[in-house]
């Protein structure tokens, strides 16, 4: 585990934090935060709910201020002139969020403009030219035959995420933070956003990732600060960790994250009748949609069976 200090040998990180500290009525949401983020990673950021992880995004993206603690970027110190998400972007800070923010009733070149309009010699926007210094852009992301003049709710959910790094990128994102960006997304969609993500950090874009999800971190990740109710509860070498340290950092030891050591064998479970059975289960809703449709499973005494699915798929 790595404490962020300030040695004089180190190399300077694209962002540092050091003490960042914020609290609502009655409850502390982050409490002496510091973090180091390597220029052109992709650095995840993990903890359960309510750690402080989206406070903290919201700090760096202006839109909270920290009660104390600095932040610097590119090696200058920035807290205090972060009042707002414009002065975020300006800095090369940008931010997709968990839920898209895309405007569905606003075609997608509209999307892009809206906050940077520049109107043409009749007063009137200058869509083709946004569209035309956008599209190859868009192009290098895996983005192809946008329709830009449509709107942005013909745009599927994994669309709608490349659009919006997309238009982060188009205003000068040197730091890119995601929010949760695979928690609706099909398995082939989020490979293909870290296939995005992946092209961008050899570009030199630094990716600052929160997820959940460890295999995440793991596979794609090349350092991760973990979070525990609202305190930095370390920062790792992902190429040095596990998934099962990463979650006592988390949790705290606890049989799952002794399970998710691997230094640990699974319980036999041979000749053991299962704990839980669900035989053709389907389920209605009040106006006699199917919710769920023949589901089957059984669960053995030890096991971890997993659910999975996007959204809305009934888990």
């Amino acid at each position: 585990m790595h404490v962020p200090t300030d040695e004089p040998d180190a190399p300077a990180p694209l962002l540092s934090l050091r003490g960042i500290t914020r609290a609502f009525p009655g409850v502390v949401a982050n409490a002496d935060i510091s973090m180091d983020v390597a220029a052109g990673s992709l650095h995840a950021l993990v903890g359960e709910n309510g750690a402080g992880k989206s406070t903290l995004l919201n700090i760096l993206y202006g839109r909270l201020s920290p009660d104390s603690g600095e932040i610097r970027f590119r090696g200058e110190s920035i807290g205090a002139r972060l009042r707002s998400p414009a002065d975020a972007i300006a800095r090369g800070i940008g931010l997709v969020s968990q839920h898209c923010t895309l405007i569905p009733a606003l075609s997608v070149i509209d999307n892009f403009i809206l906050g940077d309009e520049r109107a043409g010699p009749l007063g009137g926007l200058r869509r083709h030219a946004a569209v035309d210094s956008v599209e190859p852009l868009a192009r290098r992301m895996g983005i192809a035959h946008v329709d830009w003049y449509a709107p942005a709710a013909n745009l599927s959910v994994a669309a709608q995420q490349k659009v919006e790094i997309v238009k982060a990128l188009s205003r000068g994102a040197e730091l890119l933070m995601l929010d949760e960006p695979t928690a609706m997304l099909a398995p082939a969609e989020a490979d293909s956003l870290f296939e995005i993500l992946e092209r961008l950090t050899r570009a030199g874009t630094t990716v600052l990732l929160v997820t959940h999800k460890l295999r995440e971190v793991m596979a794609h990740s090349q350092a991760v600060t973990v979070l525990r109710a609202g305190r930095f509860a370390g920062q790792f070498a992902t190429a040095e960790t596990d998934p099962g340290a990463l979650l006592r950092a988390m949790i705290g030891d606890s049989p799952i994250s002794e399970a998710l050591s691997p230094r640990r064998e699974p319980a036999p479970t041979e000749g053991r009748g299962p704990r839980l059975r669900v035989v053709d289960l389907t389920v209605r809703d009040g106006r006699g949609h199917p919710q769920l449709d023949g589901v089957t499973l059984s669960v053995l005494p030890g096991e971890v069976v997993g659910v999975a699915g996007v959204d809305g798929s009934g888990q």
